[in-house]
């Protein structure tokens, strides 16, 4: 679990050591730019909303989560 997108270069490195990878990003427009430009597998599941938000709803459980969110220059 990625909480944060931006390029997916770290959900496409997990990805292609064959984990199953699942990323929060607040912004569509990120993970549009991640699958297209860089190469973003489509197998990687990316949620579009507020990880904080996604995590309280969410009955999953995950492994290993990475934090890797912003709000201007603060981590929240």
């Amino acid at each position: 679990m990625l909480l944060g997108l931006g390029a997916g270069v770290l959900a496409r490195g997990l990805h292609d050591r064959g984990l199953e990878v699942t990323a929060v990003e607040l912004d569509p427009r990120v993970a549009e730019v991640a699958r297209r430009y860089f190469g973003l597998p489509e197998t990687v599941k990316v949620e579009i909303g507020d990880a904080r938000t996604f995590l309280r709803q969410s009955d999953e459980t995950y492994d290993v989560i990475f934090l890797d969110v912003f709000a201007g220059e603060n981590v929240p």
